[in-house]
C-alpha cells in the first residue's frame, strides 16, 4: 500500500510538468484521468492474478524516454503503411505514410480530442492513467467504402538508453461504413532496463465494415506492459483480432468488445509463448447487446520454465440479444513442472434463445504422441516441437497477410525449438 501511495504522488508530480503545455480541453481530459485513477486490488475480480506491485514499485522518473538518439529508422516493412511510436511518442519522421491518403485520414490524437472527434469516457484504473499521461498519439479514420489492400503497421519502439520511464501511447481507429482494413501492432523492445508501457488502442467499427487486427508483444523480461483495446461494433460489422505475446515481468492485455447492433460479430484469438519467469495475462470481455450477434474466442498458451499464464474471459449476453451465438475456449500446454496457468472462462446469459459454450483445458505433452512420432524417425526434441507447432497453428491461421503470417510462423518455430530442448 505504501508503494501505491508513493506511486500515486509521483504521478501527480509528473502531471504538473505536463499541464502547462496542454490546451484547455486536453488539460481537463488529463486531470479527469488522474482523478479517476487508482491501483486495483486483488478484491477486484479482473485483477486477482495481477501483481500491480510490479508497477507501483517502479521508480518512474519520467513519463517518457528522454532521447531518440539511439533509435534508428526501423527496417521498412514490406508492402505496408507504417505508423511509428518511439517511447510512446508518435514519430512522423520515422513513419512511412505513402499510400495512406486519401483513403485514410491521420491526425494527432490531441487535435482529434480538441475537435470532438473522440468522446471522452469515464475511465478507471490504468485506462484512466493513460488518459492522464497519453503522449503524441494518433487518430486514424478509414474512409467509407475503402478496401485497403496493404496493412497499416503500428510499430512501438523502445530505445536502448531509456530507463525508469512510463510510455502511454494512444491510438484511436475509426472504420467508416463498408470499408475494410488490416491493422498490425508490433511492440519491439530495445531497452534492458525496467520500464512501464501503458497503451490504449480503441476501435469504432461502423455498419458493414470489417477489421483484421493483430497485436504482437515482444517485450523484455524486465518490462511491465498493460495494454487495453476496446472495440465498438455496429450493424453487420466484423472483427478478427489476434494477440501474440512472449510475456514479461508482467504483460497484461485487456480486450473489451461491445456488439452494439444486429449482425455484428467478433472473432478473438491469442497465443502466448512463455519461458523462464515471464508472465502473460489475457482478459477478455464481450457484451452481446443486440439480437443475432456472434462472438468466438480461442486462446492458447505454451509454457515452460517457471512462467505463468492467465486467461479470464467474460461473455455477457443481454436479454435483448436473442438468437446470438457465443463460443469460448482456452487451451494450455505446459512443458515441465514449474510453469502454471490460471484460467477462468465465464458466461452470463440473460436471453433464452441463444447458443453459448465455454471451456478450458490444461495439459502436458502426451507421451504416446511423442512416442508415435519417434517411431516415424523424429528425435524426441523434434517430436515435441511438432506437437507444439500443431497446437499453435490454428491461431496463426487467423492472420490475414501471408508475409506477416510467415514471419510469425518462423518466430514460432524458433521459439518452440528452444522451449522443447531438454523437456
Amino acid at each position: 500500500m505504501a508503494n501505491q501511495e508513493l506511486a500515486t504522488t509521483n504521478f501527480q508530480s509528473l502531471l504538473e510538468t505536463v499541464l502547462p503545455f496542454s490546451g484547455k480541453v486536453e488539460a481537463s481530459y488529463r486531470l479527469n484521468g488522474l482523478k479517476n485513477f487508482s491501483f486495483p486490488t486483488k478484491k477486484e475480480d479482473d485483477w486477482r492474478y495481477s501483481p500491480t506491485k510490479s508497477i507501483s514499485g517502479l521508480k518512474i522518473e519520467s513519463f517518457h524516454g528522454k532521447t531518440f538518439e539511439d533509435v534508428l529508422a526501423p527496417a521498412s516493412t514490406r508492402d505496408a503503411i507504417e505508423v511509428v511510436f518511439v517511447n510512446g511518442f508518435y514519430s512522423e519522421k520515422l513513419s512511412k505514410l505513402k499510400g495512406l491518403y486519401p483513403d485514410v485520414r491521420i491526425s494527432i490524437f490531441k487535435k482529434a480530442l480538441e475537435e470532438n472527434k473522440i468522446q471522452p469516457l469515464e475511465e478507471k484504473w490504468f485506462r484512466a492513467l493513460n488518459q492522464a499521461f497519453f503522449e503524441n498519439g494518433v487518430y486514424l479514420e478509414i474512409q467509407k467504402e475503402v478496401r485497403l489492400k496493404t496493412p497499416i503497421v503500428i510499430r512501438h519502439l523502445t530505445n536502448t538508453k531509456a530507463r525508469n520511464f512510463m510510455a502511454s501511447p494512444r491510438v484511436f481507429v475509426r472504420v467508416l461504413p463498408f470499408s475494410s482494413a488490416e491493422i498490425v501492432e508490433i511492440f519491439e523492445d530495445g531497452s534492458t532496463g525496467e520500464y512501464f508501457v501503458n497503451d490504449i488502442c480503441d476501435f469504432e467499427v461502423f455498419p458493414g465494415a470489417q477489421i483484421h487486427h493483430l497485436r504482437i508483444l515482444n517485450s523484455s523480461e524486465r518490462s511491465t506492459h498493460t495494454g487495453h483495446m476496446r472495440f465498438e461494433m455496429y450493424r453487420d460489422s466484423e472483427l478478427n483480432s489476434c494477440v501474440l505475446s512472449t510475456g514479461g515481468a508482467l504483460s497484461r492485455t485487456q480486450v473489451d468488445v461491445v456488439l452494439k447492433e444486429q449482425g455484428a460479430q467478433a472473432n478473438l484469438s491469442g497465443l502466448n509463448l512463455l519461458a523462464d519467469v515471464r508472465k502473460t495475462e489475457n482478459h477478455v470481455s464481450v457484451v452481446h447487446a443486440a439480437e443475432g450477434t456472434i462472438s468466438r474466442q480461442e486462446f492458447k498458451s505454451i509454457l515452460t520454465g517457471s512462467s505463468h499464464g492467465v486467461f479470464q474471459g467474460k461473455v455477457n449476453i443481454l436479454p435483448v440479444a436473442q438468437k446470438s451465438v457465443s463460443e469460448q475456449l482456452n487451451k494450455n500446454l505446459i512443458l515441465g513442472d514449474k510453469a502454471h496457468v490460471d484460467t477462468k472462462p465465464q458466461l452470463d446469459v440473460g436471453a433464452d434463445d441463444v447458443k453459448a459454450t465455454h471451456g478450458a483445458t490444461v495439459g502436458q505433452l502426451d507421451p504416446e504422441e511423442v512416442f508415435y512420432l519417434q517411431t516415424r524417425g523424429f528425435s524426441p526434441g523434434q517430436s515435441k516441437s511438432l506437437i507444439c507447432r500443431g497446437f499453435a497453428l490454428s491461431i496463426l491461421d487467423t492472420i490475414k497477410s501471408k508475409w506477416i503470417c510467415e514471419n510469425v510462423k518462423n518466430w514460432l518455430e524458433q521459439s518452440v525449438s528452444t522451449y522443447t530442448e531438454g523437456v
